[in-house]
Order: C-alpha cells, then sequence, then structure tokens
C-alpha cells in the first residue's frame, strides 16, 4: 500500500500484539492505517499462557499500545472472559487490565469453544458445559460456559456491565468513542442500551 501510493485508510483488526514492534507500527502509519484492533484476550499471564495458549508478555502492551497512539493511531483490545478453567478473580484480572492496558477502547467476549478446537476439549475436560453441547450458541456476548467460583449469568452481567463502565464511563471517554465511531450522543445511547437489555441467561 505504501509503494503503490493507494489512498486508502484502513482499520486492521484482531492483530496479534506480541508482534507488533516500532518499526511494523511506523510502516502502518505510512500505509496510513487509522485504527487498529490487537487481540490480547486475557489481563491474567496463567489464563494466557496455559488456556489460551498465546505467548503474550503482559507488562510490554501498554508499551505497544502507547506507541500506536502515539502515531495518532485509535487503538482497540479484544479480551475474553469466561474461559474453561479459569477462575473468577483471574476474570477480574482481565477487567482490571482492560481498563488500565491504555486502548482507546475495550471489547470483551465470553468464551464460546467451538468444535474440533483445543477449547473445545478443554470446556469437556474440565467438565464447563452449563448446557447440552448439542444446544451451544456461537454468540460471545452470553455466557454458556461454568467454572468451579463462577456461573453463565455471572459473566454475561458482568461483560455487559464492565464494557460500559469501562468505555462509557466518563465524558471524556464518551467524547473518545463518538469521534471514532462517528455517530451522535443519540445513536451511543441506542447502542449501550441495547447492550443492556439483551442480556440473557440459559
Amino acid at each position: 500500500m505504501i509503494h503503490t501510493k493507494i489512498d486508502l485508510p484502513f482499520i486492521m483488526g484482531g492483530v496479534a500484539a506480541f508482534l507488533l514492534n516500532d518499526e511494523l507500527i511506523d510502516l502502518m502509519k505510512k500505509a496510513q492505517c487509522v485504527g487498529v484492533n490487537i487481540a490480547i484476550e486475557s489481563g491474567n499471564e496463567r489464563v494466557n499462557k496455559l488456556i489460551v495458549k498465546k505467548p503474550l508478555n503482559l507488562t510490554r502492551i501498554p508499551k505497544i499500545i502507547n506507541k500506536i497512539k502515539s502515531k495518532g493511531i485509535y487503538c482497540l483490545g479484544n479480551f475474553m472472559i469466561g474461559l474453561p478453567g479459569e477462575s473468577w478473580n483471574e476474570i477480574l484480572d482481565t477487567i482490571k487490565y482492560a481498563e488500565e492496558c491504555g486502548v482507546d477502547y475495550v471489547k470483551i467476549f465470553v468464551a464460546i469453544p467451538l468444535k474440533n478446537t483445543k477449547l473445545w476439549d478443554m470446556a469437556i475436560e474440565a467438565n464447563a458445559f452449563a448446557l447440552d453441547i448439542t444446544k451451544i450458541e456461537v454468540d460471545t456476548r452470553f455466557g454458556q460456559l461454568k467454572g468451579k467460583d463462577w456461573t453463565p449469568k455471572d459473566v454475561s452481567i458482568l461483560r455487559a456491565y464492565e464494557w460500559d463502565r469501562i468505555n462509557f464511563g466518563t465524558k471524556k471517554k464518551r467524547d473518545r468513542m463518538l469521534d471514532i465511531w462517528q455517530i451522535s450522543h443519540e445513536e451511543l445511547d441506542k447502542i449501550r442500551k441495547d447492550t443492556r437489555d439483551a442480556i440473557k441467561f440459559i
């Protein structure tokens, strides 16, 4: 895109944060990247290492985020809660990390294992499915797994509440999202209300 001089601002989605470095971020800026969505997943080292199996150094991520934002590129972060074998305190570690890591916008998903994946096998082994496995829906808004100290209802409520609080808890945060999303206050209010109203439990 740089060499062909294509005038096409773009957003990068699902970027592996552990692969980003100063050189790559500089190239992204030159190529007209305006936003990047980095996949962090968990704010807990044990969960990332043993469950997600992602080689992330959580202490390094805020520096990467700051570098991205220093280039005038907005930064979004993907997080996942309710993984098989995860404790409630580890889930709260992720919420805390998501709030403090410095991204402009936090996306929180509830873990839903897909058939024929290692995560599915881990959920079976941990007896984590809270319903008949033939009724699992691919909907990352609502909990369908259970842990030793949390239920599907717990993670469904936590996801919606913390998504709203972290992203829109202050006027500064709301204004930032209005700028990124290019929507009105009324449209933002509707998105927030629809998210809260959509909470359902198995």
